[in-house]
């Protein structure tokens, strides 16, 4: 839980679980600035004539303490509003006595809609008198019950000035666009402008002008007060013509880009006959060539626009995802509430069921990260593009840009399949995508029959040679910070379980056949650059290919199996993990209670949930709160899957155990939770501080390193980490007999 403003006064007013204000707690003790300003919250909500200064004291708008209390605001609006709080006592006091009568109203109030409209009604400058406004008296003149109040002031929302820049942009791109137009020597050849002269001049004599104008070779033009038309010298029309310098008048087309076109352009009114003569107006039209046009503007052309280079060739328009899931078990990442949302909470997203539908889930969730959690799963499609994507949990991925089908995984098991439902094309087989930090690859299914099964595994990198260096550079508002996603290569795995497929990777020209029971996996770098934080900023070529001859998959896994049925018990354990999760906003705090239920199983699951979600803090409570041991188990998994996934988690995990646990336990308790090698199973030095851990005084402790003892051994020697010292001793000296058979050493 982080220490925040609202988190103290939360902790003071004790309306934290014990779990969380245990945690607050160590955190307040360990900063001074900290324990000093929960002395100085207590002392100012005791000071007496805090209310009456000398002199006025400026106030923030009611409001927006109201919002701020409801966490209803952004974060760089909380940061400037806890500015104001911590330098004005009274307001610290004020918001923190407020914050502390919220917390004892445990029943909603009943306020009267008169009384609310008239409340409703009160002027925001404070210069209405409140006793006039609630007697609804319009005869006494407004004054106000607490002077004048000239010197308050609302707290100004920041930002206004920003939310004109992206009008600005638009408007800047939109001139620029159609300075393109008038410069496309496509759209105003000479072919082009001759034809309107044309059509003009034959407009102009319908309607009744004079034929001596029209005679003349000059294009009138009828200019009125509401819309002005400036037609073109007829004379221009003609390429062949000389103007008066000699040389040939100058085409859109024909103009050196940044130069300026001089028209010389009649104008005519409605006038009599024997109004002024017709004067030329020079006109300036800048001219811009078609390769100065920026990307953003060219990518943006309306349809049967020519982009300069790629004649004749559509814009690519993107293809419509379609997912089929229980929405309930389908979590979606708002990066700007940095909050797990239910696909079911997104405007939109109840559509999405478990049965084939046709709601594009692209404008949903876009390139928000999402996850799907143990043992639940779903499909995604794209299109008509042939194939089926079954992600079977723990999946963490989201989609690519525009244009590109398939999906950027992070975490997960895939199995890829040809869709049923289109026809089968030989000469068009599908093509699934499949992007892991820098390299992306092409996975083609070249027969009906074809099963891929694609396995990706985030390995976290040297944080002193590569991870450090990322990290200080990360965006640590970026969801890839708040997921614990930075500094982690990937290792992918692609396996044909029938029929046959292609992998073609980026960088590599050989693109690879595989066949029933083949593979090939591949390591992909981590793509970002120290002084980038885009991840799409650098790519990467593929390290360490290794082809499979199909040795590996004499056992074809249980998740490639599609049409394998639960057995009822644990069809039913998944009804209560959703009937539970359709009753909480937030998929993570709904989980929390089925950690204790009296079915170990369902604690299970709900650990599954919190791996998915990336909750490092929830995973550390789970593990040290006196739970069953297969959740305590669970709990170990997940978090060894977060440190060993990437440098961001790992360190996370560290820095919260700093706050859970004495200096001298935290780095032998995160080497456990990482898990160790065969190299520390054989160090006699390491395995004896292994089996003094089993007689530690925290359950935690005892149940982590004896869930790693157990790796390297099918015997538990009756060591139960909850059970009494006696019985523990017991089984501690089993260990320490085995122990020494194998000369102090795990693996001899």
């Amino acid at each position: 839980m982080r220490l925040t403003l609202r988190t103290l006064l939360a902790y003071l007013d004790d309306r934290l679980s014990p779990a969380n204000a245990k945690e607050l707690g160590q955190k307040i003790a360990k900063s001074p600035f900290t324990t000093e300003l929960v002395e100085r919250i207590r002392e100012v909500k005791r000071r007496r004539r805090l209310a009456m200064p000398d002199k006025p004291v400026v106030m923030i708008d009611a409001n927006l303490v109201a919002e701020y209390l409801d966490d209803q605001l952004t974060p760089e609006l909380v940061a400037r509003v806890e500015k104001e709080l911590l330098a004005s006592d009274a307001m610290l006091a004020e918001v923190a006595s407020a914050h502390e009568i919220l917390g004892l109203l445990n029943d909603p109030v009943t306020i009267e809609l008169q009384l609310r409209d008239r409340l409703y009604g009160l002027d925001p400058t404070g210069k209405t008198d409140v006793v006039r406004a609630l007697r609804n008296d319009n005869s006494a003149p407004p004054t106000s019950i607490t002077g004048d109040g000239g010197d308050w002031k609302p707290l100004p929302v920041p930002g206004e000035s920003i939310r004109r820049v992206p009008i600005f942009i638009a408007v800047g791109l939109a001139i620029v666009w159609l300075a393109t137009i008038v410069s496309d020597s496509v759209l105003f050849g000479p072919e082009t402008l001759s034809q309107t002269v044309a059509d003009v001049g034959l407009d102009a004599s319908d309607q009744g002008q004079p034929e001596d104008t029209v005679a003349t070779g000059e294009v009138p033009a009828v200019v009125s007060d509401s819309d002005s038309t400036i037609p073109q010298n007829a004379a221009a029309a003609n390429t062949g013509a000389e103007d008066s310098s000699g040389g040939k008048n100058a085409l859109v087309a024909d103009v050196d880009p940044g130069e300026q076109l001089k028209l010389e352009v009649p104008v005519v009114t409605t006038a009599p006959a024997d109004a002024a003569p017709v004067v030329a107006l020079p006109i300036t039209v800048p001219v811009v060539a078609a390769a100065d046009v920026p990307a953003a503007i060219v990518a943006d052309l309306p349809a049967g626009r020519v982009e300069p280079g790629k004649a004749n060739e559509p814009a690519k328009a993107a293809v419509p995802v379609h997912v089929m899931s229980n929405n309930r078990t389908f979590f979606v990442f708002d990066e700007s509430i940095d909050r797990w949302m239910r696909l079911d909470q997104i405007p939109g997203g109840e559509i999405v069921s478990t049965t084939r539908n046709t709601a594009d889930c692209r404008s949903l969730f876009q390139q928000s990260w999402f996850a799907v959690a143990e043992p639940f799963s779903a499909d995604l499609s794209a299109g008509d593009r042939g194939w089926i994507a079954m992600m079977s949990g723990t999946v963490l991925a989201r989609l690519p840009s525009v244009g590109v089908e398939g999906l950027e995984i992070y975490s997960g098991r895939i199995k890829l399949f040809v869709d049923a439902t289109q026809p089968w094309d030989e000469d068009s087989s599908p093509q699934f995508s499949l992007k892991t930090a820098g390299v992306t690859s092409m996975l083609v299914l070249q027969s009906k029959d074809a099963v891929v099964g694609v396995e990706v595994v985030p390995v976290a990198n040297s944080i002193q040679q590569r991870g450090q260096t990322e990290l200080s550079h990360a965006d640590p508002r970026s969801a890839a910070s708040l997921l614990h996603l930075n500094g982690a290569d990937f290792r992918v795995k692609v396996t044909v379980v029938t029929g046959q497929a292609a992998v073609r990777l980026s960088g590599i020209e050989q693109e690879f056949i595989l066949t029933k029971g083949n593979g090939l996996s591949w390591l992909a770098p981590e793509s970002r650059a120290p002084e980038s934080s885009d991840p799409d900023s650098v790519s990467s070529t593929p390290e360490n290919i290794t082809p499979d001859d199909g040795t590996q998959i004499a056992a074809v896994p249980a998740w490639l199996h599609g049409d394998t049925k639960p057995v009822p018990e644990a069809e039913a354990l998944s009804s209560q993990i959703r009937d539970a999760l359709a009753n909480g906003d937030d998929p993570a705090l709904a989980a929390i209670p089925m950690l204790s239920n009296r079915n170990p199983q369902l604690g299970v699951r709900a650990v599954h949930i919190l791996t998915a979600t990336c909750d490092v803090d929830r995973l550390l409570s789970a593990l040290f709160e006196p739970l069953d041991e297969a959740v305590h188990r669970a709990a170990i998994d997940g978090l060894s899957h977060i440190a060993n996934g990437s440098a961001a988690g790992r360190s996370t995990i560290r820095t919260a155990l700093e706050t859970r646990l004495p200096m001298s336990e935290v780095d032998i308790t995160v080497s456990l939770i990482e898990g160790f090698g065969n190299a520390e199973a054989r160090d006699a030095a390491y395995c004896q501080t292994l089996i003094e851990l089993l007689n530690n005084d925290r359950l935690a402790t005892r149940t982590l390193a004896f869930y790693r003892i157990q790796q390297y051994s099918n015997d538990r020697q009756g060591y139960q980490p909850e059970a009494e010292s006696s019985r523990r001793r017991d089984a501690v000296r089993r260990w320490q007999k085995v122990l020494d058979r194998n000369g102090g050493k795990l693996l001899p």
